[in-house]
């Protein structure tokens, strides 16, 4: 009887089983005959055929051979298998024939001959060094474990304990490396170059009712109660005995105080005495001067207050106060100072609480400390750690329910566990090194974990894949090297892309980004190398406990190994082995693969596809130039703070809020042509839009004022350094400009006026950006800061958010530079592993489409371009690629000759472990959706759109394009591949395994079940019948 091929699509490794002569039939073995044993113990759910071991079977119009190619007699045509070496020389056979065996399967050399040998070269170094690490680890689990375990912990413990710090700093995390208001930060904040006193901790206090005008005596007792409350507490007046301020009231230095209570020198007795009467107090605060002539700035104090006409200069009496503001600028005595402001946070929240009670009060106490931002940023962070590990259980119980079956024996869920566990290691070495370097964990670190769990889950699946379609009658060992042999390439392919979209992003001079690509890529490359090692050493102890016959799980379990005839367990696992009985686990994942395989490839779908995803991809592109700049930051708050609601009613009820430090420095002061030259800069500065109006106080204008003065003929026959140091011995003339001016001897070596900014120029970061280029041009062209290195100015202005300011005015730029450059270095990667030419066309423009097709999408959900969403898109191309690339190295790799052949084989073969992948990450980031702080919330919006864009193109687009204009004629076989082509394999088992004569086909969906039924097969038997 003959039987020949129905197409030409046989993989050339196969050809030499396939074969047209007549093949003897096989009789029906006897009845002692080991298979009848089997036979006799029917099980549901399993089908087992058996046909000559020449049969070719046919599936879905690929021709292969249904026999399982060894690597030891491919080279004579048979079918049969690789027995595994059993002894440590064989082990090392094992590693030293890995990458030598099947040159003789190369089709062609391709396009470019030199290029192809080198990648071949590559692989052939690659397989080698993931078999000789996964072999070593296989002999030695329980060794491999131990090590790894114990290394875990002593690097986290040595990290967690020396050089660990959380860092919520937002100057500090998001202000870029080197740039022009870090260098005028570091000058003011060094005494010892600027001269200037150390930046005072501020404290915030401000009273209001939603809108409701509380102007009057009553509120200004509660002013000055709220005032009282922290002047109360103790170490105030230690913390406060060196401050810059001198009381003449009480003739004392102390921590200077802005507020209304200035009128009556911030004493309440002195209120309580002079403020008998509403017309008092509201007479008292319609002054234009504090007393005995200090220019008062309402706006600061009291809010968009709102005044009577008086002759036409709207100066008259107020008649509406929104607000009131209170700062209290307290001195810096190391560690006193921060916890005294804990002190100041509990006695407001308590007087706050009672103020909420007090029957008919509608006012409201907010505040604000200056630790208030760090603590309620570590609070948020803190709030949201058990998030974290609730996410890794989600992923560790799908990973466990993935590996499931009913037969308690077979199921493996102790492997989900497993996996966790390896990636739970690779988490504690990278951020125990990282610790150990002084590397800080900032909010934007806890997106790692994530990050790792996605990548790590997608190589577990992939190796368990591989590794259940190996013959499981094989050495544990041996079947380690043939799955290795098998993805090895895969993983470490998509391993290296990840890295180096990680080092690209150490490019970056943002700090959050830098801090978290130098932890990802290390801890990737940890996760790497735990995957080939520390699972590996699990799935042998896990095979070790089936053989064993022990429970999963409950391991110390074990299950009667007789059977209902008395046959033991041990004894029908031999009979089976002895005619080559697989037995294979045939996972709900694969069976949807295989039919989705089918249904993707009708022309139809493809064109349904092709037109979906271009006008998804049209309407994202349209969706991304609507994108904008937009950053709260009461975003990395809880919901709820207290710290929101005081910021919330600066925005509300002050106009201007924002003071802007007009700096000084390394010129003559006191030479009449450069106060001339600094007040044209400060007029200038004045004229741009966010300001509006020249500063309040500023001792350069002011003293010349004082010059036209009919007192100034007093101090006429000085020197100016001598009129200055006279001026300052005034206590009301120190308390004006004392802070502002660094003298000796009425020599000034440094100065500043402060310019006050308005809230409305400060609501949209493009309005932010323009303020920020503005001053900087103004700075820049300024005559007397021309020739001077940048960052050395005569003249600047200078904020502390000119930090946050700078990171926004460089992220579009540098998040287009990063992105371009890490789709080239990724693809490059890509095209030198993936061994075709071809490689570059479909890596390239499909990481671009899934980039915008998520920016696209990230504008839909209401996200914008901030500080979050930065570090999501920046590390989105590292998370991406991995979809990509297992898809395109493994159609790459197979040896179908049909483009729809070579799809439906990649999907088969590595669909569902990118599936399940895509979908543990997306169950792992489900707890973020909860978080009580919008930042990971929004990183709960970006990682899901990063998976499923993710998923959905490598499992949808990707193999409809390239089952279209994929190369198909240029194919070779990677030397990883070359040991065990599968007849009908999936990534979960559902393998055919011909032995003796027979075909047994297995089907158990019901998770490894002992074999229901076997027939004798003539060789005409139809391929659906193998299907």
């Amino acid at each position: 009887m003959m039987m020949e091929s129905s197409n030409n699509d046989t993989p050339p490794e196969l050809e030499t089983c396939a074969t047209t002569e007549s093949v003897e039939l096989v009789p029906t073995p006897p009845a002692d005959h080991p298979q009848q044993r089997i036979m006799s113990h029917p099980t549901e759910d399993s089908t087992v055929t058996s046909k000559p071991r020449s049969t070719k079977a046919s599936v879905d119009g690929d021709d292969y051979c249904s026999s399982e190619v060894s690597s030891s007699n491919s080279h004579n045509g048979s079918c049969g298998y690789h027995q595994a070496p059993t002894t440590s020389d064989g082990i090392l056979q094992m590693i030293d024939h890995t990458p030598s065996t099947h040159t003789q399967h190369r089709k062609t050399e391709g396009v470019f001959p030199i290029w192809t040998r080198m990648t071949d070269s590559m692989h052939h170094y690659i397989t080698r060094f993931v078999v000789t690490l996964a072999v070593t680890a296989a002999s030695r689990p329980r060794t491999v474990i131990s090590a790894v375990i114990l290394m875990s912990l002593a690097l986290v413990g040595t990290g967690l304990f020396t050089n660990f710090h959380i860092n919520v700093e937002e100057t500090e995390i998001y202000a870029p490396f080197n740039s022009i208001p870090q260098y005028h930060m570091e000058w003011r904040d060094d005494v010892d170059k600027s001269g200037f006193l150390p930046s005072t901790r501020v404290t915030t206090i401000a009273i209001h009712a939603n809108g409701a005008n509380i102007l009057g005596k009553e509120p200004m007792e509660r002013v000055f109660t709220a005032l009282d409350t922290v002047r109360n507490i103790s170490g105030y007046k230690d913390i406060c005995a060196d401050g810059d301020y001198y009381d003449t009231l009480h003739d004392e230095f102390t921590c200077r105080i802005i507020g209304a209570t200035r009128f009556w020198y911030h004493d309440t007795q002195l209120f309580y005495e002079q403020a008998k009467t509403e017309d008092d107090v509201i007479q008292t605060l319609s002054q234009t001067e504090y007393p005995p002539g200090i220019p008062a700035d309402h706006e600061y104090v009291l809010g968009t207050l709102q005044r009577q006409e008086n002759n036409g200069h709207g100066n008259g009496t107020i008649t509406y106060v929104p607000a009131y503001f209170v700062y209290i600028l307290l001195s810096i005595k190391e560690d006193k100072t921060e916890l005294f402001e804990l002190d100041v946070v509990e006695q407001l929240s308590k007087l706050q609480s009672a103020w909420d009670k007090e029957e008919g009060n509608i006012l409201q106490l907010e505040f604000f400390a200056e630790r208030s931002f760090s603590d309620e940023f570590t609070r948020a962070i803190e709030e949201d750690m058990f998030l974290v590990p609730v996410g890794f259980i989600m992923m560790a119980g799908f990973t466990c329910v993935v590996f499931f079956q009913s037969d308690r024996v077979q199921s493996r869920s102790g492997l989900g566990v497993g996996s966790v566990t390896t990636i739970a290691m690779s988490l504690m070495s990278g951020f125990g090194i990282l610790f150990i370097c002084g590397v800080p964990y900032t909010s934007m670190t806890t997106i790692l974990p994530f990050i790792v769990f996605g990548v790590g889950l997608d190589d577990t699946f992939i190796i368990m894949g591989s590794y259940l379609r190996t013959d499981n009658t094989l050495d544990t060992v041996e079947r380690v090297r043939l799955t290795m042999e098998d993805v090895g390439t895969s993983i470490t392919t998509t391993t290296v892309t990840t890295m180096t979209a990680f080092i690209l992003g150490l490019t970056s001079s943002v700090p959050a980004i830098y801090w978290l690509c130098l932890c990802a890529f290390p801890t990737i490359f940890i996760d790497f190398i735990y995957q080939i090692t520390f699972f590996v050493a699990i799935v042998v102890l896990d095979e070790e406990r089936i053989k064993q016959n022990r429970e999963d799980i409950c391991c110390c379990a074990k299950r009667p190994d007789v059977q209902l005839d008395g046959t033991s367990t041990d004894e029908i696992n031999n009979q089976a082995a002895s005619v080559g009985v697989v037995v294979q686990e045939r996972h709900i994942a694969d069976r949807i693969m295989a039919s989705y395989a089918k249904f993707l490839m009708r022309p139809v779908v493809k064109g349904i596809v092709i037109v979906m995803f271009a006008y998804f991809f049209a309407l994202c592109v349209y969706r991304t130039t609507m994108l904008t700049q937009e950053f709260d930051v009461t975003d990395l708050f809880p919901i709820g703070s207290y710290a929101t609601d005081v910021l919330d009613a600066i925005q509300t009820y002050q106009e201007r809020s924002l003071q802007v430090e007009i700096y000084f420095r390394d010129v003559n002061q006191s030479d009449p042509v450069i106060q001339s030259q600094m007040l044209e800069f400060v007029d200038q500065i004045a004229e741009l839009p966010p300001f509006g109006e020249g500063p309040p106080v500023c001792w350069v204008r002011d003293f010349q004022t004082m010059r036209d003065s009919e007192y100034f003929s007093v101090v006429a026959d000085l020197t100016f350094e001598e009129q200055v140091a006279f001026a300052l011995e005034i206590p009301e003339i120190k308390e004006a400009y004392g802070m502002d001016i660094v003298h000796e001897n009425g020599n000034i070596s440094a100065s500043r006026c402060i310019i006050v900014m308005r809230n409305s120029f400060l609501d949209a970061v493009d309005d932010q950006i323009s303020v920020l280029n503005d001053q900087r041009a103004v700075t820049d062209a300024f005559p007397i800061n021309q020739g001077r290195p940048v960052g050395s100015e005569a003249f600047f202005t200078f904020n502390q958010i000119y930090l946050m300011w700078e990171f926004y005015n460089i992220a579009v730029a540098e998040l287009i530079t990063t992105t371009v450059t890490s789709i080239v270095a990724v693809s490059i990667v890509a095209l030198v592993f993936i061994p075709h030419w071809s490689a570059l066309f479909f890596i390239v423009p499909m990481v671009a489409i899934v980039y915008i097709d998520l920016l696209g999408t990230m504008q839909v959900a209401g996200l914008h371009i901030n500080a979050v969403t930065y570090v999501c898109l920046v590390i989105s191309i590292g998370l991406i690629v991995d979809f990509l690339l297992h898809i395109n190295l493994r159609y790459y790799e197979s040896t179908f000759k049909t483009r729809d052949g070579k799809v439906k084989d990649t999907l088969e073969t590595m669909g569902s472990s990118i599936l399940l992948g895509g979908l543990s990450t997306f169950l792992g980031v489900i707890p973020l959706a909860f978080s009580s702080s919008t930042i990971l919330r929004t990183v709960f919006t970006s990682l899901v759109s990063m998976v499923v864009l993710g998923v959905a193109h490598g499992l949808v687009l990707l193999p409809v394009v390239l089952s279209v204009i994929g190369p198909y004629d240029d194919v070779r076989e990677d030397s990883s591949r070359r040991s065990f082509k599968k007849s009908v394999s999936t990534s979960f088992g559902g393998s055919i395994k011909q032995e003796a004569g027979y075909t047994f086909e297995v089907d158990s969906s019901d998770g490894g079940s002992p074999v229901k039924e076997l027939k004798e097969s003539s060789s005409e038997t139809s391929s659906s019948q193998l299907a």
